[in-house]
């Protein structure tokens, strides 16, 4: 048996998939025990368990019926029992050309590796922590740890983090024995069963695979200037917006994958 320790769950995606296989969504299940009554009835038998009903029935048994709810635990070992019957799950610690080349779009898999945020997330994590010492200096000193105009920039920085990102917080998996390919996946805050602080280091991913950027292509994790070059405008309009080099993302927030890679939607990421 694997005992798995969830850092992010997609509960609403494992619902759907779920529903698809078996035609509806169990939330809840209705246990019945029953325990020999004879000259000792009711031994043995716990209060705690009897949350819906207790009765003697003719054969002077003890029925009692419990109502539990179906954990996402279950739910994901359900998922995968599904897949390994159906076509075997597959999972991958490693990449090579041969894995690559077998894997296509729609696929579900499991990859293990080591992950981190998007540069500019990261940065956006290392101003908090910045705040959060300032807090601690502050007492000690009355001196300010932090002048007004870098507080300034730094709360800049995790508005434009905010304003980029929305809900969503970019994320990419590297496979441990090469860095050539790597996994990248858009994970929604509401779904992490722990702090984002906890999240980084080696994981499990038991994600689909949206779709796979080959070499010569690539993907930047972070636009800052995408929702400028999306908009939809007239030439008089075009011609008053900046040029391209200026509505480029600065270096220092730039974070590019290249292909070979996946992008991949998670379901549930563990260790």
């Amino acid at each position: 048996m694997i005992l798995r320790n969830f850092l992010y769950l997609n509960e609403q995606m494992l619902d759907n998939y779920l529903s698809a296989i078996e035609g509806y969504i169990p939330t809840k299940v209705i246990q019945t025990s029953k325990i020999s009554n004879g000259k000792n009835a009711g031994i043995g038998v716990s209060s705690k368990l009897l949350t819906a009903e207790a009765k003697f029935n003719k054969g002077n048994e003890i029925e009692t019926q419990m109502e539990v709810e179906i954990s996402p635990a279950s739910k994901i070992q359900k998922l995968i029992d599904y897949l390994n019957k159906e076509e075997g799950l597959s999972f991958y610690d490693t990449m090579d050309e041969n894995i690559w080349e077998t894997l296509y779009r729609e696929t579900v898999v499991e990859f293990m590796g080591t992950v981190r945020f998007s540069k500019l997330k990261e940065i956006t994590n290392a101003v908090t922590e910045l705040e959060k010492l300032s807090g601690i200096f502050q007492e000690l000193t009355p001196k300010p740890f932090i002048d007004s105009q870098t507080q300034k920039y730094l709360q800049g920085l995790k508005k434009l983090n905010d304003l980029q990102n929305g809900n969503e917080i970019p994320c990419v998996l590297t496979f441990t024995n090469t860095k050539e390919y790597q996994a990248i996946s858009y994970l929604d805050k509401t779904f992490f069963n722990v702090s984002q602080e906890n999240f980084v280091g080696d994981v499990t991913i038991l994600c689909k695979i949206q779709k796979k950027i080959d070499r010569g292509n690539s993907i930047q994790l972070n636009d800052i200037f995408k929702t400028f070059k999306e908009m939809p405008l007239n030439r008089e309009q075009r011609r008053q917006m900046p040029n391209k080099k200026q509505l480029e993302t600065p270096k220092e927030f730039s974070d590019i994958i290249k292909g070979p890679a996946f992008v991949v939607i998670p379901i549930a990421i563990y260790n």
